[in-house]
């Protein structure tokens, strides 16, 4: 039977709007959030398309979503960028996912799992330099990273936080990240990843070593009173996702 509605996705945009993004923040990584089914276009083809153009990371908002890209076939690096359960340590260690962790009870699950299962763990330890939502503040976040490092099964991955997409408090927020880094040299070169989609078209200095796009991926540009019409301009996103009915 016809459908009387779909949706339809312009690979062409798609790449488009990789390539002007890559080229908009180098030399920092590009790690697309293809979270909650990649906001609705679907997870799994648009992260099967971002993969075959080179991109080595995807982030996903929880530990169910990163198994399911999995599954299907996707072997890069997968982040999952919210708590986890400690039910769901096995998933993580055994699909080989890098979760953010941020209380030594998550940790010591990841590590407890890693060793179980004699396989090594990845995560990125998620700092809260501002927003105030979930991480460990910046204020102890390096003892905290320390105390993660001294772990025999886990690996950090870098230092992670989110924008509080305020203007006159971003920079704070970059500035409060690079300088845990700057405590943690005895660790080796930590990456940071702080922008997200806003980040990215209105602060360029927190494009930092990975940064996170989202919607704008997908052509959408939220809030443009927020953002700097050069970067917008320079981005020149195109629409990847059209709804169309009979």
């Amino acid at each position: 039977m016809k459908r009387n509605n779909w949706l339809e996705i312009d690979r062409d945009s798609l790449r488009h709007n990789l390539v002007r993004l890559r080229a908009l923040v180098a030399p920092a990584r590009v790690m697309p959030v293809v979270k909650a089914n990649c906001y609705g276009a679907g997870a799994v083809p648009i992260a099967r398309e971002l993969t075959a153009h080179g991109i080595d990371g995807l982030a996903v908002a929880t530990v169910a979503e990163a198994v399911e890209l999995r599954e299907h076939g996707l072997t890069g690096t997968v982040t999952v960028l919210t708590y986890f359960a400690a039910d769901e340590a096995d998933a993580i260690v055994g699909h080989e996912l890098s979760p953010v962790v941020f209380s030594d009870e998550s940790v010591a699950a990841l590590a407890r799992t890693a060793e179980g299962m004699r396989r090594p763990a990845r995560a990125w330890v998620k700092v809260d330099t501002g927003l105030g939502r979930v991480g460990v503040p910046w204020t102890h976040a390096a003892d905290f990273a320390r105390r993660v490092a001294k772990q025999p099964h886990l690996r950090v991955e870098g230092l992670l936080s989110t924008m509080t997409e305020n203007p006159e408090r971003n920079p704070v927020q970059v500035k409060r990240l690079t300088d845990v880094r700057a405590s943690l040299a005895d660790l080796g070169p930590l990456p940071l990843s702080l922008a997200s989609s806003q980040g990215l078209l209105s602060l360029p200095s927190s494009y930092l070593d990975v940064v996170r796009p989202g919607l704008v991926l997908l052509g959408v540009v939220a809030h443009p009173e927020k953002l700097d019409p050069e970067l917008v301009r320079r981005l020149d996103p195109r629409p990847v996702v059209t709804w169309k009915a009979r």
